[in-house]
């Protein structure tokens, strides 16, 4: 019977003033079954709670803890505990809980499903589609004016924590500029646009972090909810204006041939 207890933590982010506290992962172990570990695919989202948090440090932090379990030598005793001491400030381990495993995958999944947040989540078709849109009126547009080199169009950054898509890049005088695009039209008000302009701010403080990006400038165009869904859009706007240095809000994709000029001139 002893042998079906095993022991969980749960990682985290927590502000070293306020307390505020984000998930980043959680760690399982069984003396019979070894340890397995599940993290955010993105630890960028600890901006979230501190917008001056050492991401670098932090994923360094998250891979000595992958590491650390993954070669843990002593069966009989836990990881975690170890973890524990190590990680107290800043990036935290909790101290281990017991609990009856049976299959450590199964414990894992229904921890996971509870603690982690869910993943930024962005309909890919409406926000492909405009991307792809904004991208093909600025090419078109950027053919035709002089002095703007170094141009391309609707690519993966493949640089930062995980691949960011890039609507438009090119140089205008000595300024490297970036755009990105998304689109908020098939999400309804409140918590659904929050979510998705808190994944689009994380992906952006990625691109920040990034030394061939640091002196350019990040601009963002964003396709408008439907107008019945924007009871609450101003708080998912206080996200998306964080860290970038424009945002242009888009009615549709119609009206991409009329302001896509205006962008590329101011």
């Amino acid at each position: 019977m002893a042998s079906q207890y095993g022991e969980y933590s749960v990682i985290s982010y927590i502000h070293p003033l306020r307390g505020e506290r984000v998930n980043l992962g959680v760690a399982v172990w069984h003396p019979l079954q070894g340890s397995e570990l599940k993290l955010v695919s993105n630890p960028s989202r600890v901006r979230c709670v501190d917008e001056a948090a050492d991401v670098g440090r932090i994923r360094n932090g998250l891979e000595d803890i992958r590491n650390t379990l993954a070669n843990w030598k002593d069966n009989e005793a836990s990881p975690l505990e170890d973890l524990h001491v190590r990680y107290k400030h800043g990036l935290v381990v909790t101290s281990p809980t017991t609990a009856v495993i049976q299959d450590k995958t199964w414990v894992l999944d229904r921890l996971t499903s509870v603690l982690l947040p869910p993943a930024p989540f962005m309909r890919a078709s409406s926000t492909r589609q405009f991307g792809r849109a904004f991208a093909r009126q600025l090419q078109d547009y950027i053919k035709q004016v002089k002095g703007l080199t170094k141009a391309e169009f609707d690519f993966l950054e493949n640089d930062a924590f995980q691949p960011v898509r890039i609507a438009a890049r090119f140089s205008q005088g000595k300024t490297d500029v970036l755009w990105r695009a998304a689109s908020f039209a098939t999400l309804a008000e409140g918590e659904s646009q929050v979510t998705a302009a808190k994944a689009l701010y994380a992906e952006n403080s990625d691109i920040r972090e990034l030394p061939k990006y640091r002196e350019a400038a990040l601009n963002l165009a964003v396709q408008l909810p439907k107008p019945t869904e924007r009871a609450t859009w101003n708080d998912a706007m206080r996200w998306l204006q964080r860290d970038v240095d424009r945002v242009e809000v888009f009615e549709d994709r119609g009206s991409l041939e009329q302001k896509v000029p205006e962008l590329v001139s101011a």
